[in-house]
């Protein structure tokens, strides 16, 4: 396990994950109820709490995904690599939607409160 993030890419793509995270989630949760878009209600405040957890988990599975390929891309038949490339793709797929559920919700919020207009 710790040979997954030891390996630079898995680290580099682990914090650049978290970044991306974090910038939607403020601008899912901050600058879209400052500017008006989105109504700040209770509602929203649990959004929040829903995806605190799915984009620190998210972000760690792109990290393992990514390093899970280096690793063990390294011996094997071709048929086992592309298995094993697989399952890290997979891995990191499940955490792009940890890393995007922030996104989702904005989007969300903010077609409710338009349509909520009409």
């Amino acid at each position: 396990m710790t040979a997954f993030f030891t390996h630079k890419l898995a680290r580099k793509d682990f914090l650049t994950s978290l970044g991306i995270w974090m910038a939607l989630e403020m601008v899912a949760f901050v600058f879209l109820p400052v500017l008006g878009l989105v109504e700040p209600n209770s509602k929203l405040q649990s959004w929040f709490y829903a995806t605190f957890p799915l984009g620190i988990l998210g972000a760690f599975l792109i990290g393992f995904g990514s390093g899970f390929i280096a690793v063990s891309n390294r011996y094997g038949t071709r048929l086992v690599k592309a298995f094993r490339t697989l399952v890290g793709e997979i891995i990191s797929l499940l955490g792009i939607l940890g890393i995007a559920f922030p996104l989702l919700v904005a989007c969300m919020e903010l077609f409710a409160s338009i349509f909520k207009s009409f």
